[in-house]
């Protein structure tokens, strides 16, 4: 999970969901967003190198702008995505080697949202695009369909 273990957050849109932006055939469609206030702690789901990192968006800067991030390449080559945070709210510098677990954002709302959110994924990415990927979340509950849409699922 990309949050501390004892917290759990919501799922406000899961994979392959009814929309807006995670529905089958959408470059998206295996994403996360879980609903977290402006400022809330944001950790590597797993270890690698930062690859990508924006910061420079104010939160509510409007559906049609670009959301800040911060971009983790794992060691088989797929890459953690971690969307929407707040303006300099990477903390976390391209080419740093980040562990499990270790602290490298702070969640907002920027870009494409309507509440503040972290959206999550993991994607496989070509030279022109990039295509999440299912996530198994072992630190949590079983979740064999992934996780749903409404629940929370607190960390372990």
């Amino acid at each position: 999970m990309p949050y501390p273990p004892g917290v759990s957050y919501l799922v406000i849109q899961g994979n392959c969901s009814q929309g807006p932006t995670h529905i089958a055939g959408s470059v998206f469609k295996y994403g996360y967003d879980f609903g977290m206030d402006i400022g809330t702690s944001v950790y590597a789901s797993r270890p690698g190198i930062v690859i990508g990192v924006d910061e420079r968006n104010a939160d509510f800067n409007g559906a049609n702008a670009a959301a800040n991030y911060v971009w983790v390449r794992h060691d088989d080559g797929t890459i953690g995505r971690y969307w929407h945070l707040t303006r300099n709210g990477a903390l976390v510098d391209v080419m740093l080697r980040v562990a499990a677990g270790d602290l490298i954002a702070l969640s907002g709302a920027t870009g494409l949202d309507r509440e503040p959110h972290l959206h999550f994924d993991e994607a496989e990415c070509g030279p022109n695009t990039c295509q999440t990927t299912p996530v198994d979340f072992r630190n949590t509950r079983a979740n064999p369909s992934g996780l749903q849409q409404g629940e929370s699922y607190i960390a372990q």
